[in-house]
């Protein structure tokens, strides 16, 4: 009977050593802005050893260019998509085509045991190739609850664009095998709005410590906004506000890092352009001494639940602001300095209060920026997609 038991156990391990494990993700990678590209050039690369083989199939973005590459066992390849010109609701629908098509070219020679998405339009293109063990990762709000975009751009096309969207999230998250999450908040708003079948895990989005820590680098009198320059980042609000603080601190500077995507420069400038000085997009490599020189951070946004530029902000030990929009006091408490959504007049309050008791609100900064370190590592984050993907195969 033993010798039956090792035998068996000896046979399992052989099969299991010889299995293939393959990993295709479907979604933007590279040097992009944005919080889903984050997460995938965070994660994939830490997968590495625990994949024969990973495949990335990822659309051009925001004119930025690339040449496919191949590192270690991962392997990138870009698939321009395009638009029809003055059509937005053609970029999904036209996405999901030219991804099809891909993912058929590559069918070949690579063949995954599981499929982790990133976007509603690659989701159903995967689908229709009939990929199985797909993984969907959420990182938005649904579409049907983004009225904040339907106030802001009022317009038939843009209305239609975010009924199309939804259709293409709705069918993509059928048929999965799992969904991720980066909060509580919305993993009950993707139940509420989907009543998906799949379980659905929260797992937070992450940072660097290596590049993200405190430093007893000399801070200037500078304020910080990293991310999109748009509306729905709360820009004009951050940009009124700083009106009212240059009153009482009028050589104070604001850097905003990143670039337009809703709204042109102008748009911006035209607020506000007072001891503004307007960086542009920059390498992620260089956040961390753009923020080691600043002494506090600002993310004035109206929509969005966890901003990776924020908990960057917080590793580093910068008193930050922000916003108490939507799930960001579950993710944020604790950490940073919460104001009103949408009220430029409190987010000027609250950036003189800082200013005021600068050094008090330092020292909380430092711990917790020990908090975030510890909790929000991309190494734990990986690690706790590789279960959910090993639980899929």
């Amino acid at each position: 009977m033993k010798a039956n038991a090792f035998l068996g156990t000896l046979r399992t391990s052989i099969v299991e050593n010889f299995m293939v494990k393959n990993l295709l993700v479907l979604g933007d990678y590279g040097d992009i802005t944005g919080g889903t590209s984050t997460v995938i050039n965070s994660v994939t690369p830490r997968l590495k050893k625990s994949f024969d083989e990973i495949l990335v199939i990822a659309p051009r973005r925001r004119r930025r260019l690339y040449q496919d590459f191949v590192d270690d066992n991962i392997k990138v390849t870009y698939q321009p998509c395009g638009t029809i010109p003055y059509v937005t609701v053609s970029q999904p629908l036209i996405k999901t085509a030219r991804i099809c098509t891909k993912i058929l070219k590559e069918s070949g020679n690579f063949k995954p045991s599981v499929t982790w998405v990133n976007d509603e339009a690659l989701q159903v293109s995967a689908k229709i190739c009939g990929l199985s063990n797909r993984i969907r990762t959420v990182h938005g709000l649904p579409r049907v609850s983004m009225d904040l975009e339907k106030e802001v751009i009022n317009v038939f096309e843009w209305k239609l664009s975010m009924w199309v969207l939804n259709i293409l999230e709705r069918e993509g998250l059928k048929d999965v095998s799992a969904i991720t999450t980066y909060s509580n908040y919305l993993k009950n708003k993707i139940q509420a709005y989907f009543s998906p079948t799949a379980q659905i895990h929260v797992i937070h989005n992450g940072i660097d410590p290596a590049l993200f820590h405190p430093t007893l680098m000399e801070k200037e009198d500078v304020i910080t906004y990293v991310g999109r320059f748009a509306i729905i980042k709360g820009i004009h609000n951050l940009l009124q506000a700083m009106k009212y603080v240059h009153r009482f601190y009028p050589n104070w500077k604001l850097w905003l890092v990143g670039d337009t995507f809703d709204q042109s420069m102008e748009y911006f400038k035209n607020i506000y352009n007072n001891r503004v000085v307007w960086r542009g997009h920059v390498h992620h490599n260089d956040i961390p001494n753009i923020l080691n020189h600043s002494k506090i951070f600002i993310m004035p946004t109206i929509r969005d639940g966890f901003e990776i530029a924020l908990m960057e902000a917080v590793a580093s030990g910068v008193p930050s602001i922000t916003t108490s929009a939507y799930e960001r006091k579950e993710i944020y408490k604790g950490l940073v300095t919460f104001c009103h959504k949408d009220d430029h007049i409190d987010l000027a309050k609250k950036i003189i209060e800082v200013i005021d008791n600068w050094e008090e609100y330092r020292k909380k900064a430092v711990e917790a920026s020990r908090i975030a370190r510890a909790k929000f590592s991309w190494d734990q984050i990986a690690k706790e997609y590789l279960k959910v993907f090993e639980g899929a195969m």
